[in-house]
């Protein structure tokens, strides 16, 4: 099998996004895969390792998407968003053109697509339909999350759902990285689907424990980028109300991201440890007392919160330590939480009052956060080990080592 690429970030261990796919070029092994990057103009992250496609890639630039200086205005997002729709497309056409170009080169007999951002969703249904091959598409957020990010107007996100939809119809497979996700677009498209959480050796996992890191505080660890903004906002406003202090322990926050702390509060018991690897990222965050994960509670984003997976969880539940989930009770979270028993305390509180009562209830009951730390490392060994990952990928791709008794929906 010759499989092609087509992506907007390459495979790397820099970014969630780039981490998947590198995982997954890794699954797939030996078999031989070349790329086509079309980054933003501005992405720096490079190709990790840089013999992963043996020189067999081409990184190409995609067109602006939207105007930063109509960011601050709503209608004049959606006008410039349209309109750049429509200037853009001599670039989508080249875009496709040289794409297609490369492929005659490296002779593909199956399209990987990853189905995010407008030109992607512009670029692969045609580059699919020019070499006529077998398609595999990968949706790690619903098309409906940029769109709205991007305060797209209506008749542009008309045409790029549309071409979401016809090209997921077209799909042999499409890897998602939730079950609700999975679900829904086998029910709306007629796509056979594949559920592939990500996923991180088991050698990893660090066993389970409940005693707190340092006398007398209260170490809450996030790692990753905090884009659920108003979770966020929930939880400073929480510990701001009880002056940092949980059941007679002083709060700390320490944030491990490359991404900084958004509307950083100049708290100095919030702390940015920084990025670093998967293996020291599951130390730093077993050395926290509380992990906590925070998704939108605005009911406008509640598309993304039912069907996307947040990466951070396997990390968390690698650490060893008890989980917060903080976001709505219809989400894909909560209901991984809770499917198999209770693996991490949820609440969905858009209160101060209620999401400091969740913390208290964690520090005083030393026997409920043995609890879900043993449940939530039960949980990452049975469904979030890269194992249970190569298994879902080669799986949807039809090579040996998946399980091949895929069903149509």
């Amino acid at each position: 099998m010759n499989i092609l690429l087509i992506s907007d970030i390459p495979p790397g261990t820099e970014y969630p996004a780039g981490l998947f796919l590198y995982e997954a070029c890794k699954a797939l092994a030996p078999v031989s895969i070349s790329g086509v990057f079309i980054t933003h103009p501005k992405f720096t992250a490079s190709l990790s390792p840089a013999d992963l496609f043996s020189g067999r890639h081409l990184v190409l630039s995609r067109p602006r998407e939207q105007l930063p200086v109509c960011e601050r205005s709503a209608l004049l997002k959606k006008l410039s968003y349209g309109m750049l729709m429509k200037l853009n497309e001599p670039r989508i056409e080249r875009l496709v053109l040289e794409t297609v170009e490369f492929a005659r080169k490296t002779s593909p007999d199956l399209l990987w697509g990853v189905m995010a951002g407008q030109t992607q969703l512009r670029v692969i249904p045609r580059v699919a339909e020019e070499l006529g091959i077998d398609l595999v598409t990968l949706v790690l957020d619903p098309p409906e999350y940029e769109l709205q990010a991007r305060g797209a107007d209506s008749a542009s996100r008309r045409t790029l759902t549309g071409l979401f939809a016809r090209t997921l119809k077209r799909s042999n497979c499409c890897v998602t990285v939730s079950l609700p996700m999975a679900e829904h677009l086998a029910r709306q498209y007629g796509v056979c689907t594949e559920v592939c959480y990500p996923g991180l050796p088991e050698s990893l996992a660090l066993p389970p424990r409940s005693e707190f890191s340092q006398s007398g505080r209260l170490i809450i660890g996030i790692c990753g980028r905090i884009y659920a903004l108003d979770a966020w906002r929930v939880l400073l406003e929480s510990l701001a109300a009880c002056q940092w202090n949980i059941a007679g322990r002083t709060v700390e926050i320490h944030v491990m991201s490359r991404h900084g702390i958004p509307n950083d509060p100049g708290e100095p018991r919030v702390r940015n440890l920084g990025w670093s690897d998967q293996a020291e990222t599951v130390r730093r965050l077993s050395d926290c007392d509380i992990l906590y994960c925070p998704y939108w509670l605005d009911p406008r984003m509640e598309t993304v919160t039912r069907f996307s997976f947040p990466s951070k969880l396997t990390t968390y539940l690698a650490s060893g330590r008890p989980v917060l989930f903080h976001g709505p009770a219809f989400s894909s979270v909560w209901e991984f939480l809770n499917a198999s028993g209770r693996c991490g305390l949820c609440t969905d509180s858009t209160e101060p009052a209620g999401l400091a009562a969740a913390l208290e209830e964690l520090a005083v009951r030393e026997d409920l956060r043995m609890r879900l730390a043993t449940a939530g490392s039960n949980l990452f060994r049975a469904r979030l080990t890269d194992g249970q990952f190569r298994k879902g990928i080669r799986k949807a791709f039809g090579i040996p080592g998946g399980d091949e008794d895929r069903a149509d929906p």
